[in-house]
């Protein structure tokens, strides 16, 4: 009887080590199945793919933009100036700007370009705008709206500045329509399809379909009695000299 008393506290400490060791076996399999790096894979599964993403932030309107990524990094009330032998060409200031490195590209929207010919500021409002880190053309999209510094205004869906050339562009693909500002009573407004506007010589050019009209605006007086208050041309090339006019 003695003897198998003492066989009991035998048997319990011979069973006490492998219950420990059972339930630190279960502690450490429910660790390792709720690791963070098992939830990071859960979460993997059901990322958004970057093209939808990019798709829902609304803006679309500019080409060449990479479409099948994120941009690399992102800037809010975004300023830059391009420089060029010393001398500002351009600037641009907008409510957001997305960067890509392989493509050395920036894309922005909600922009106003400052475009500076010697001591004279066209200013130009758009959507969107981009340039290539390593050029110095800037080209805008979506409601382009130009202000010349003589008053002279222009409006359309895209624009492209070429600094090294001192040329404002629309190509013959866009419509746009513009107007100046009232001289000596009179009007001078436009439609075409594309324009060129080169800095250096003032002149205009509407390359296709322009009609241009001028009108007055002032009441005729003896000296107007026989001028008519419109004067409208139409023609597959017009140039508008902004300084002999």
């Amino acid at each position: 009887m003695a003897q198998a008393e003492a066989e009991v506290p035998n048997f319990r400490t011979k069973i006490r080590p492998l219950l420990i060791a059972g339930v630190a076996l279960f502690i450490f399999i429910e660790i390792v199945a709720l690791s963070p790096s098992q939830l990071e894979q859960s979460r993997d599964t059901t990322s958004i793919p970057p093209e939808v993403l990019i798709n829902d932030s609304g803006f679309g309107l500019a080409t060449g933009i990479p479409r099948d990524r994120v941009p690399d990094y992102s800037i809010d009330q975004f300023h830059y100036v391009s420089i060029s032998n010393g001398e500002k060409q351009w600037k641009l200031v907008a409510e957001k700007a997305f960067m890509y490195n392989k493509e050395k590209l920036v894309h922005a929207v909600n922009v106003t370009a400052s475009l500076f010919d010697d001591d004279k500021i066209t200013v130009v409002k758009g959507k969107e705008a981009k340039y290539f880190m390593d050029q110095k053309d800037l080209e805008l999209f979506g409601s382009v709206a130009a202000k010349f510094p003589d008053g002279f205004e222009s409006f359309s869906e895209y624009m492209r500045y070429q600094p090294e050339q001192r040329k404002v562009q629309v190509p013959t693909t866009h419509a746009v329509e513009g107007r100046g500002a009232e001289e000596e009573g009179q009007i001078l407004s436009f439609k075409s399809f594309g324009m060129d506007f080169s800095m250096a010589s003032s002149e205009v050019i509407l390359p296709k379909s322009a009609h241009v009209v001028m009108a007055r605006r002032k009441p005729k007086d003896a000296t107007t009695a026989g001028v008519a208050d419109q004067t409208v041309i139409e023609s597959d090339h017009c140039v508008i000299d902004r300084v002999n006019r």
